[in-house]
């Protein structure tokens, strides 16, 4: 089971894929937060502590790929480097190198297990 310390931002546009999404964080034990949008999700980080950011890619306004350029270019150091999970439907060779190019450090392909996303979040943050 995941650390209930850590805290987790999903960015999700899609209302049902945030509530399954949302759902299967918390089933793992991890504190959750939401974000329907980019925009939304970088307020969010600005004023909130986050330990890593699970982000749709296709989204209107900022997609998950502005969003993860967006997040390492902010001042805080720590922000700067918080470990982002992309959530795709569809992840071909260009897709995966424009999403680390982005500053994306995993990308998940949709659909996903509970098995699946935890490992990657034990890979990215070290409990």
């Amino acid at each position: 089971m995941g650390d209930q310390q850590l805290h987790i931002l999903i960015v999700e546009d899609n209302k049902i894929n945030l509530m399954l999404t949302k759902r299967l964080v918390q089933n793992l034990g991890y504190a959750i937060s939401t974000a329907e949008s980019g925009v939304d999700a970088l307020d969010q980080i600005k004023s909130t502590q986050f330990d890593l950011i699970l982000t749709d890619i296709q989204m209107p306004l900022m997609n998950g790929l502005e969003l993860a350029a967006s997040i390492r270019k902010l001042e805080d150091e720590a922000k700067k480097h918080l470990p982002i999970i992309a959530l795709t439907g569809y992840a071909g060779d260009d897709e995966v190198k424009e999403a680390l190019n982005s500053g994306v450090n995993e990308i998940l392909t949709k659909p996903f297990g509970p098995e699946s996303l935890d490992l990657l979040i034990k890979k990215l943050i070290v409990v």
